[in-house]
């Protein structure tokens, strides 16, 4: 589980433990042969899920711009379009 839902979001945190398992659930969803999988970039503990089920593609997509933060926890070149950490009344 990612370190972000532990602190923020206590019950996100238990609705994947207790989704993650659920034997029956995860049988079911391990009988299907899944080409992609599609996430937003929330939480992490849908790439967890993914992994579990054999999922190899995988997209994650996100409604806003990627973060340094994000950047690095992926392996993804900084974005090229940096804005600073500033707001715009700071700088």
């Amino acid at each position: 589980f990612s370190i972000q839902s532990r602190q923020n979001s206590p019950s996100a945190s238990s609705f994947f433990a207790d989704f993650i398992t659920n034997e029956r659930l995860l049988s079911e969803l391990r009988s299907v042969s899944y080409d992609i999988a599609i996430t937003e970039v929330y939480d992490y503990c849908p790439i967890g899920l993914f992994h579990m089920l054999d999922i190899r593609t995988t997209v994650l997509v996100s409604a806003v711009p990627v973060t340094d933060f994000h950047a690095d926890v992926f392996g993804l070149p900084t974005p090229l379009a940096y804005t600073s950490s500033k707001a715009f009344y700071q700088k």
